[in-house]
């Protein structure tokens, strides 16, 4: 009798191992799709860059066709990460993609960029993906990882030896590349209305012109002021134990670490004093630093160290870590469109 329990138990054992040989197999079937998926996205994110790198800024045209560009290799690389990560959220956000793209299509009809009969093909097309992501079990199997546990924490400020730490930094340098240079355009203004003492390129199109050129040395100095500047005023709260205190030491150990690094980027990359030329102002150093811009300099890095940095790090950690994630894949997708765009250039043969 228990020979014959044993027989009967060792059957349902060996269907069970069959059983799962076959989920396996089908497992690794899905894991393919979805592989196939990243690259073929990819393929549409290289091509985007291609096709940017080799258009010069001075010829390029802003319609519908360049933002969608931009927004396929901002919205397509997030897709390749959300996969590549097996997220659960990857799922409805390739739908939305895809509808993005029958929108944009759609648009290209109105101009009369395209006529009704592409934009149903190209529809057609898209609709397939559609109905794929949104029925496919094969999907379902594979995106299987949530963010969900990481949802109810307290805000914080992430530490150095975190992942997000580093991801922001670079979330950052992309921003304020571009926003260091409207505002570098901003004290242009205020030079051209006598407000400050300078003179003014009109010219120059990367500032007056290309309004999302990148200027990298704003970047830098932003992630400087998170790496050095942030820690010291820190330092000094926690020493001093009083902000009006604090805030004194830390404005000038702003300005003298901005001096330096002018100073230093000067002497290596305007030697001959195209880029910048202090010369003609007073209290100049070797032309490449003043005490009018050091001042300036130190009074910008103080409120970024003391307001905007902690404010937009808060802001920040109030998202999901796949909202983080999400958002930060696109705004570092979408410098890559900037970069291959209006800092790349191919040599001429």
């Amino acid at each position: 009798m228990a020979d014959e329990v044993a027989v009967q138990g060792q059957a349902p054992e060996g269907g069970a191992s069959k059983g799962s040989g076959k989920e396996k197999k089908h497992v690794r079937k899905s894991t393919k799709v979805i592989r196939f998926l990243e690259i073929y996205y990819g393929f549409i994110v290289l091509g985007s860059l291609a096709g940017l790198i080799v258009t010069s800024r001075d010829a390029i045209v802003y319609n519908l066709d360049t933002l969608k560009a931009f927004a396929d290799v901002s919205f397509y690389s997030v897709a390749i990460m959300l996969f590549a990560k097996r997220m659960r959220v990857g799922r409805p956000f390739a739908i939305v993609v895809c509808c993005v793209d029958i929108l944009f299509g759609l648009m290209n009809v109105v101009t009369g960029t395209w006529t009704i009969v592409t934009w149903l093909l190209n529809s057609l097309i898209i609709g397939v993906f559609i109905v794929y992501f949104a029925t496919s079990k094969q999907v379902r199997e594979v995106l299987v990882n949530d963010y969900s546990s990481d949802d109810a924490r307290d805000v914080r400020m992430p530490k150095i030896t975190e992942f997000a730490y580093w991801r922001n930094l670079a979330m950052y340098y992309c921003i304020f590349s571009v926003v260091g240079h409207w505002m570098e355009a901003g004290f242009c203004w205020l030079v051209s209305l006598g407000v400050v003492q300078g003179s003014v390129d009109f010219n120059n199109t990367e500032l007056f012109r290309d309004w999302l050129y990148p200027f990298a040395i704003e970047g830098i100095g932003f992630c400087m002021c998170v790496l050095i500047l942030y820690p010291l005023k820190t330092l000094f709260l926690r020493k001093l134990k009083n902000p009006l205190l604090a805030l004194i030491p830390s404005f000038i150990a702003d300005a003298l670490v901005c001096a330096s690094v002018e100073l230093f980027t000067g002497l290596i990359a305007n030697p001959t004093y195209l880029l910048w030329d202090y010369r003609p102002l007073p209290f100049n150093f070797m032309g490449q630093i003043c005490l009018q811009n050091s001042v300036g300099f130190g009074i910008v890095s103080t409120i970024i160290v003391w307001v905007i940095y902690p404010f937009i790090e808060r802001q920040f950690d109030k998202l999901s870590k796949a909202g983080q994630n999400i958002l930060a894949g696109l705004i570092i997708a979408f410098f890559a469109v900037l970069v291959t765009l209006y800092m790349i250039t191919l040599p001429t043969i």
